[in-house]
């Protein structure tokens, strides 16, 4: 398949592309393929954040851990890097209708299509297992909008929530179970 989408790393590095490949970009005249991996679905957005790559898909949230790509060779499948298995926005299990994700902390704000506007918390790291940590997201709310919510930037406590009819909602996140 073709990539839709690309993303550059935290640290400029790396690029990760929607069909699952990272790319080494380290020396710009000679990028190298690092990673491969069938991801099922293309991500349709993602947000790299410190040594975490999260994604989303028709098949929910996913989350991989990124840190120390270039030692890893190419035969390494990528999913054996996920911190969790696909997590269902919406909590029905059906095909999610995400668009757009920002991360910022522990948090992972969807724009989560005619489901309106998600916040996921990613805290609860069990790392128990030391070679097979997991990550249990937990719904925090979902804030319904009348229109589909195609996009989403967050700056400080507020989240600019864009939507299919060419809106722009601003939310005040400082509680998210209470937003309006």
């Amino acid at each position: 398949p073709v990539p839709t989408n690309a993303l550059l790393s935290e640290s400029g590095d790396f690029v990760f592309l929607s069909t699952g490949e990272v790319i080494d970009v380290r020396n710009p005249s000679l990028p190298e393929l690092v990673e491969k991996t069938n991801l099922g679905e293309s991500w349709v957005a993602a947000a790299a954040v410190g040594d975490k790559l999260f994604t989303v898909n028709a098949d929910g949230l996913q989350i991989f851990d990124v840190q120390d790509l270039a030692l890893t060779g190419i035969d390494t499948d990528f999913q054996d890097r996920k911190y969790t298995a696909d997590f269902s926005i919406d909590g029905s299990g059906s095909p999610s209708a995400a668009r757009n994700i920002a991360v910022v902390g522990d948090r992972v704000y969807v724009a989560d299509g005619a489901a309106g506007f998600t916040v996921i918390d990613v805290s609860d790291l069990d790392a128990s297992d030391i070679a097979s940590p997991v990550i249990n997201p937990v719904k925090v709310s979902t804030l319904e909008i009348d229109s589909d919510v195609v996009h989403v930037a967050v700056a400080g406590q507020r989240a600019y929530v864009g939507t299919a009819d060419n809106n722009l909602r601003i939310v005040d996140i400082t509680d998210p179970t209470a937003m309006e």
